[in-house]
């Protein structure tokens, strides 16, 4: 699990929505986020069904546990995290 969670910059923030989302990891760049989306994704048996990058973020829509979430990577600062978008998405993460 460490490959993927920097125990560095760990936390449990509330978005302006309300919703909770989790910081991951600071270390992962540009071109090294599909592959972790990936990854992430496959070890919690997911799946990714929705991909939208633009010039400085990448937003992957996933379904984890049957709850839709979004797995984030903004360039400035380098910060990849996973949003809650649904109640349930929330308990998730809370879990």
């Amino acid at each position: 699990m460490n490959k993927f969670i920097d125990e560095n910059v760990f936390s449990v923030g509330r978005m302006k929505s309300g919703r909770l989302y989790v910081e991951l990891n600071s270390k992962v760049g540009w071109e090294g986020f599909p592959g972790y989306a990936e990854e992430f994704v496959r070890l919690f048996s997911g799946e990714v069904v929705c991909r939208s990058d633009s010039a400085d973020t990448r937003v992957w829509e996933v379904v984890i546990n049957n709850q839709v979430l979004r797995l984030v990577y903004e360039d400035f600062p380098v910060m990849i995290s996973l949003e809650s978008k649904t109640d349930g998405g929330m308990s998730l993460l809370k879990d």
